[in-house]
């Protein structure tokens, strides 16, 4: 038996490996599910398919390293699939990680979740929220009041003040748009950006 593995993906093209395993599943009718949305607040939707999953598992696992920017999905896909254990009565382990960008500054605007919830920002965070995942897991049971059963792995040998240089372990890219620590760094601004823009134009 080999346990469920969620994974977010971005896009399915023939560029990246994980996308070619995922087309060679496809060709040999294996089903690939995708979280990888924000569909997940009507009845039947992606939040109630997950739970059903969920409810063949002992524990949900969650081990993604995130880049600290409330627009990087990945966040989202942890408060989801804590929201689907929750309703699966499963309970959920965070493997935390560092947030490469750090954890002593907070800054940008606060998102105004009664109007603007969505897959690219859930929560009234701030757009660099300075949390590591397990923080941020924290967070979203106390914020939501999840009655759910959640353990964080703590990390070791880390400081609130560390950024991923101070560490001893590599850059590992959590996808395509941000390819180096440079790029997780400014992906806050770029993004804001991007939103400025859109709404001006």
């Amino acid at each position: 038996h080999h346990p469920l593995i969620f994974k977010p993906l971005k896009n399915i093209t023939e560029d990246s490996h994980i996308a070619r395993k995922v087309i060679k599943l496809i060709k040999h009718d294996i089903s690939v599910m995708s979280f990888h949305t924000r569909a997940d607040k009507v009845d039947g939707g992606v939040n109630d398919k997950l739970a059903e999953l969920l409810r063949e598992v002992d524990v949900a696992i969650y081990d993604i390293q995130d880049v600290g920017a409330r627009f990087y999905t990945y966040i989202c896909n942890l408060s989801q699939l804590m929201r689907a254990a929750k309703a699966a009565g499963k309970p959920v382990l965070v493997l935390d990680r560092p947030n490469p960008i750090g954890n002593t500054v907070c800054e940008g605007l606060i998102l105004d979740e009664s109007r603007h919830s969505s897959f690219v920002g859930e929560y009234a965070v701030p757009t660099r929220y300075g949390l590591t995942p397990g923080e941020y897991a924290l967070w979203v049971k106390h914020h939501l009041d999840l009655d759910l059963d959640l353990t964080v792995a703590p990390l070791k040998g880390w400081y609130r003040d560390f950024m991923l240089p101070d560490l001893s372990v590599p850059w590992v890219a959590p996808s395509p748009s941000c390819a180096t620590l440079d790029a997780a760094i400014v992906k806050d601004s770029k993004n804001l950006m991007v939103l400025f823009c859109r709404f001006l134009c």
